[in-house]
Formats: C-alpha cells, structure tokens, sequence
C-alpha cells in the first residue's frame, strides 16, 4: 500500500463526528430489545429495596444537594419528582445505556454504518455487568443513572470525535462530564476511563501510535469537568446548605496513609471478587471475566508486531483501565460499595472488544466461548438476586400486614390514632438465594430501623403509623426488652400510645444506647 493511500485510509479512520444513520436507528431497537431480555424482571415487576421507602414518600429532593449531586437534585426536581415507580426508571437505564453504547461503536469505528454481531454479542457487557445491578436494585438512582452514562458518553465524543474541536464543543463536554458527576460522583472515574479505553482501542485498531492531541483533549475534558462540578456544588450548596455525615466521611484519605498497605489489599481483594477471581462480591460465578481478560489483554498486547516498549505501554494502559476504576475505593478505606464502581463495565467490555475482534482465529473462537459463557452466568447472577428480592418483598408485605393486624388487636387501640412504631432487637431475612455482602438486596426493611419500618407500612397503605421521636423510645425501651419475641403473642402491644415490638432476644446497637439513656434516667 502507497503511503498515499495509508493516508487517505487513516483519514477514513479518523473520527469526524456522529450522526445517526437508519441503520443505526434499527441497531437501537435490536439493542434495547436485548436490555429488555435481561432486565426484564425490573421491567416487568416492582421490587423494593431498603431506603427506597424514603425517597418515594421525600417532597424535598435536597437531599441530593447535602450529597454534592445537584444533578441528580436537578433531575427529580424537573423530571421524575417521583423516582420511585415501576419501569420508567429501569427503561431509562436502559435507554441511557443503548445511546452510551451507540456513540461507543462509533468513536472506536468512525467508519462504521451498521454494528457487528460482534458488537451486539458485547452489549450485554456494556449493560449488564453484575455491578450495575448493586445499582439497579434502587428504583430512585437507576434512572439518573441513565443519564448520567449517556451525558458521560457525549462528553467523550464532543472531545474525541473531533479532529481539532473548536472551544464552544470542547465547553460543551466539559458541561456534559461535569452534569454526570453531579448526578453520581464516580463518573469522575468514568470519564477517565472511558476516553483513554477509546484512545487505546483506537491505537490498536489502526495500529498506529498513541494520539497525543487526544490525550490533552481528554486531560482537558476531566479537569474542566471536575472544576465546573466543584463550582456547581459550592453554588447549590451556598443556597441550599445542607450536610449529610455519612456522604462527607466516605473518603478516608487519612487511613489510607496510615494504614496503606492493609487498604491496598483490602481494594485488591475488591478487584479480585468484581473481576470474577473468587465468589464473594457476587455470591455466583464469574469465572469466564478472568479468561476474557487474558484472552483480551493477550490480543492487545501481542498481535500488532509492536516493538518492546510500546508492548510496555500498551500493558500499562490496559492495567491502568482495569484499575482506574478502584482509585475512589483506595482512598475509602476500601468500604466503598460496589454499586460505585460505574466504569467496570466498560473496562471490561473494552477487553471483550479486543478478544473479539483479534486478528488471530484461535483468540476469536475462545473469547467467543467464554463470552457465551459470560452471558449465562450473569443471566443466573440476576436472576438468582430477582429471586431473593421476590421473597424478601413477599415476606415484608406479610410481616407489615401481620404487625399492623396485632396493632389493631392491642388492647386500648383506637383506630383514629396514629401509632409511632418502637422495635427491640432486629430482623434478619433468611434465604437460600444470595445475599451480596455490599448491597442491600435480601435487607428486610424490618430489620433494626423503626422509622424504616413505619414509612414503608406507610407506603403500603398503613397510614396511622409513624416513627418515634427518642423521647418516647427512652420511655418504652425497659418494657419493650422485656416483651416475648416475634411472633410470640405479646410480641406487639400499645404502651403509652407507642405500638412496640420485640424482634429477636438481641438489643440492636440503639436499643443498647436506649437502655443505657434509660438506666442514667432512672439509677
């Protein structure tokens, strides 16, 4: 091949934006039709996860504000005031991730008119990863989600799908990036993410050097993003105050320095469960993650007939992809949940693409094994957690009914009151079906939390419940230790117009602060 032709051909190759052909539009179809087989259950059905019950009956969505997400704030202040509903959210989720995806395939093949089946074969990767599904079990995030993926997504494409963007698009990627922050702050890992997995396909693609405008590109989109995050959140936070203790203690980057190498493999050992080394994430078997891994990093690293030190860079890029996506768990003390981990799927999907896509027959035919097998081991992942959620929720519905019916029976019970609902003990949900250590999926919402249990009785229709105020659990805590155990007749009764409830022999962590106010109040 001429040099002359190499050119033209490089050009071909170069991104020069995205429109959306027909059959790009009938690849959308297909592709959501694929969403729609997997998450079919969320689609199809309404189950409920613990602290959902909070944001379906919340009027005031500041809550985000408190948590540095003012997009999220901004989302269900104008478009779903009430998260909380069956399909709209998981369909949105699903609609972000097909967009996401779209604009993917095109900035990897800028010459592309219709997707592979190689391309839809990889989708469920994309989509599907078991550790979207820590998020989709909260019906009030997974919608935002959506579109926090796909506004990450476009500001990786109005900075990479253009040869030399001029400064109105560059600023409008660093809007786009810092609104999917706002909405979930660990997209500050996806972009990063993102945009160098796209750099480092295209490198292997067209065997060709690594694009050094790209990468000042993409370190321009991730500081503008972050900056114009920081100034939206000291703005919404300056007219709306707020704290949230639990969100502002997430980082612990003072432990990590004192105790780095036990965080360090506490985040490695993280790394190993996501990634499929070993069952404790995810209670089920990954095992085909690790096989197309190698399989992928194998086909990128070897096939190009590159010299040793590029082979070196190619290596480091590909572990760094691998891990970016832990960095925010390093400096968390490594606690943080795995729902937060929003840039593995593509990491891993990236990895597919290579395997894939190989130039070496042998590579191809094995990543496309592993691949299927992948596809039904996450398919048993999903549908093994929408069980637990079945029963879970089946049992919770029960119990209320149950507790509600034994208020009622109480002697002194007047059906004009309302009734603050006083637990003693906690409730633990057991099952044969999974239950993820970093996730609430299997959680009954009866579990320790009074005012849990009473704004979910109330969203079931019990409106003459409420919390209690920590006055009227001082005053009950002796008689409510002293009470028969759940479902022992006894186990509820009205004492001083507060309806207790003994749940197990054990106090919780607050029954024992209660007993202790209890026993100061009372020598």
């Amino acid at each position: 091949m001429t040099k002359a032709a190499t050119s033209v051909e490089r050009r071909r190759l170069e991104p020069e934006g995205f429109a959306v052909q027909p059959n790009f539009r009938t690849s959308a179809i297909y592709l959501l039709l694929i969403f729609c087989g997997i998450y079919f259950f969320e689609l199809s059905s309404f189950p409920l996860s613990t602290d959902e019950e909070l944001a379906a009956l919340r009027t005031d969505p500041s809550v985000w504000v408190a948590q540095g997400r003012w997009g999220a704030y901004l989302l269900e202040m104008f478009l779903l005031q009430q998260p909380t509903m069956p399909f709209v959210a998981p369909a949105l989720f699903g609609l972000g991730c097909v967009a996401s995806y779209l604009i993917v395939i095109k900035l990897v093949r800028p010459d592309a008119e219709f997707l592979t089946a190689n391309d839809y074969f990889l989708f469920p990767i994309f989509c599907a990863f078991p550790t979207w599904f820590f998020l989709s079990e909260f019906y009030s995030n997974i919608g935002s989600i959506g579109v926090a993926l796909a506004a990450c997504t476009l500001s990786v494409w109005l900075t990479l799908g253009h040869r030399r963007p001029a400064t109105p698009v560059v600023f409008g990627a660093i809007v786009c990036g810092a609104f999917a922050i706002s909405i979930y702050q660990s997209f500050i890992l996806g972009i990063p993410v993102m945009g160098a997995g796209i750099i480092l396909a295209r490198t292997w693609r067209n065997n060709e050097p690594i694009n050094r405008q790209d990468l000042v590109l993409l370190v321009t989109l991730i500081i503008g993003a972050s900056i114009a995050y920081a100034a939206g959140n000291f703005v919404f936070k300056f007219f709306i105050p707020a704290q949230n203790a639990y969100f502002d203690g997430i980082l612990q980057i003072g432990e990590f320095f004192a105790n780095p190498v036990v965080i360090i493999g506490r985040t490695l050992d993280t790394v190993g469960g996501v990634y499929g080394f070993n069952q404790r994430t995810y209670q089920g078997m990954l095992w085909a993650v690790p096989a197309l891994l190698l399989l992928g990093g194998f086909s990128a690293i070897l096939e190009n007939g590159w010299s040793k030190e590029r082979r070196s860079v190619i290596l480091i890029c590909a572990l760094g992809i691998l891990l970016a996506p832990f960095a925010m768990d390093l400096l968390g003390a490594g606690r943080l949940p795995i729902r937060s981990l929003v840039a593995v799927p593509f990491a891993v999907w990236l990895f597919g693409y290579f395997a894939l896509e190989s130039r070496r027959q042998w590579i191809r035919m094995a990543s496309s094994v592993f691949l299927g097998i992948f596809i039904f081991q996450t398919v048993v992942i999903h549908n093994s957690y929408q069980a637990t959620e079945l029963f879970v929720g089946r049992h919770d519905a029960l119990m209320a009914a149950s507790v509600y019916d034994q208020i009622a029976a109480s002697p002194g019970f007047d059906a004009a009151k309302t009734y603050p609902i006083a637990i003693f003990g906690s409730l633990s949900f057991v099952t044969v079906y999974p239950q993820p250590p970093s996730s609430t999926i299997g959680q009954s919402f009866f579990h320790d939390n009074p005012w849990r249990i009473a704004s979910y009785m109330k969203l079931l229709g019990y409106s003459k419940v409420s919390g209690p105020t920590l006055e009227q659990i001082d005053n009950t805590i002796v008689e409510a230790s002293r009470m028969p155990v759940w479902p022992t007749p006894g186990s509820v009764i009205i004492k001083n117009d507060v309806a207790l409830l003994r749940l197990s022999d054990e106090p919780s962590a607050d029954n024992r602060a209660a007993l202790q106010r209890a026993k100061a109040a009372n020598p």
